[in-house]
């Protein structure tokens, strides 16, 4: 009536986000040591970054974004294991917001 619209499924769009934060802290102290070739290879690189080791900080073969972004968490004491896992995370969360909620945000 005079009052601002109704905001009906909010609650629905940051469901599958809660559901993904209860399902990794879930599963993590079962797989937290886990990490497949390429997650080792990554963070090998990112030491070698981190250690200014440059001739073998590059690859032709492995992106250097996802190597640049774990640098940091490396940099701050977090184990190689968590830091791929805290990374790939973030852009779960991040594929989630730009397909569920950001578009709802233009409405």
């Amino acid at each position: 009536m005079g009052g601002p619209p109704a905001r009906t499924g909010t609650a629905l769009r940051w469901a599958p986000f809660a559901v993904l934060i209860a399902g990794w802290l879930a599963l993590y102290p079962g797989v937290q040591w886990y990490v497949n070739p390429d997650g080792v290879a990554y963070t090998a690189l990112a030491e070698h970054w981190l250690g200014g080791r440059w001739s073998a900080a590059v690859s032709g073969y492995w992106s250097p974004l996802l190597t640049w972004l774990l640098v940091p968490l490396l940099a701050i004491g977090v184990t190689p294991a968590l830091a791929i896992r805290l990374l790939l995370l973030a852009a779960r969360c991040s594929r989630w917001w730009r397909c569920a909620v950001w578009p709802s945000r233009r409405e």
